[in-house]
């Protein structure tokens, strides 16, 4: 009933981040090597090393994003390798700087509480550990400008990089393919608003093809009538009751 390739008129479908960078595609998410065990042929940023790609029409679709990105990574490595949470982190900032990704901004987050009065759409939590863990991320986001920014609202770059950091952890999904095992993380318009449920109405599928990011589908598990919210599961649906719970709450 959704798709995230019919978008809004001007709006992208949505960003995502490979949970392996050396396994899988950094744009389409595809697999470089096959289930019989073949190997494909890799693109390879030749700055940061860490954006491999399957084929040049992949990295020619990614660069509007990838080349903010780029210049991210190297100023927060030094040489190093990046590491997953802050690759996801740096990748989804790109992407906001980036033409056709403003609903990026519209998403909801929870930050820390005490935290600026100048956020919108957001909620207030004092968490210990959600506190500490977007703070630090926050941080590392922080580390990889040479020098302090102010957007249009006056928000300083730590009030930015805090309020990125916690719309993420409030919206991301996992990018999951045909055989069950997770590909990345992604942030989509439309599907990424949907509330959790533990008997949800519909569930998420995606679909992966050169040249975009994986495409997801918001599929209906049983019949709705009009005005019914459109829910899906945060969890492994096949997990039991006190395990869904407890994930849910740790998170």
């Amino acid at each position: 009933i959704l798709r995230s390739d019919r978008p809004a008129p001007s709006h992208s479908s949505g960003v995502a981040c490979p949970l392996d960078a050396a396994s899988s595609c950094t744009l389409c998410l595809s697999l470089f090597e096959t289930p019989s065990g073949a190997r494909k042929q890799r693109v390879i940023c030749s700055s940061c090393k860490s954006a491999q790609y399957c084929c040049d029409e992949c990295m020619a679709a990614d660069m509007s994003v990838h080349r903010l990105e780029c210049a991210l990574m190297s100023n927060s490595t030094k040489g190093q390798a990046v590491a997953r949470g802050m690759r996801w982190n740096l990748r989804a900032w790109a992407a906001t700087m980036t033409e056709g990704y403003g609903w990026l901004k519209n998403l909801c987050a929870v930050i820390p509480d005490g935290h600026g009065e100048t956020f919108t759409h957001v909620k207030k939590s004092s968490k210990g550990l959600y506190e500490i863990l977007c703070s630090l991320e926050a941080k590392g986001v922080q580390r990889c400008f040479p020098n302090p920014l102010n957007d249009a609202n006056g928000k300083d770059l730590a009030e930015q990089c805090l309020l990125l950091v916690s719309r993420l952890h409030c919206n991301a999904i996992g990018v999951v393919g045909s055989d069950g095992y997770r590909r990345g993380t992604g942030v989509y318009h439309g599907i990424s608003f949907a509330n959790h449920a533990c008997r949800p109405s519909c569930s998420v599928t995606f679909e992966f093809s050169r040249g975009s990011y994986p495409i997801a589908s918001l599929r209906v598990l049983r019949n709705i009538s009009q005005g019914d919210e459109l829910t899906i599961s945060y969890t492994e649906s096949i997990q039991c009751r006190d395990r869904r719970q407890k994930f849910l709450l740790d998170v």
